[in-house]
């Protein structure tokens, strides 16, 4: 931010690029304070589970009173299926050793991901739920 780059891409980018801003030009008790930014940014996350939440209730309700509806969604979640993850790059992009041209689509095979040797191993064909049992979540 301070040589002039700013990628405006998320909430956090914007809230320092406004603060660095305000800073800049001197007025140095306009911007938020680093603990400003990151209540900011809780704010942003847990509303967004609530909203979530209330749309799946709400949801819930609906479905209830038109059965109709519950049998075309039935249905729906009995068809086959996604067999893959469609991604388009917005920005050229480093992805391993290779560099993705902006605009470029990428299509990802669920099979082949939840298949590959080198991430799970000789008995990737098992069913074994015991392989995620000391799984470790990376906290940011």
């Amino acid at each position: 931010m301070k040589a002039g780059e700013s990628s405006k891409d998320d909430l956090l980018d914007i809230l320092l690029d406004s603060n660095y801003k305000a800073i800049k030009h001197g007025n140095k008790n306009s911007g938020l304070t680093i603990d400003e930014v990151n209540d900011e940014c809780k704010l942003f996350y847990f509303v967004g589970q609530e909203t979530t939440g209330i749309l799946l209730v709400w949801t819930m309700i609906l479905l209830a009173q038109h059965t109709n509806w519950q049998e075309r969604a039935r249905k729906e979640v009995s068809q086959p299926p996604a067999v893959g993850l469609g991604r388009m790059t917005h920005e050229q992009t480093k992805l391993g050793d290779m560099t993705l041209p902006a605009r470029t689509f990428l299509r990802l095979q669920n099979m082949l991901m939840h298949h590959d040797l080198d991430i799970w191993g000789d008995d990737v064909s098992e069913f074994k739920p015991e392989r995620f049992s000391e799984l470790k979540v990376s906290r940011r």
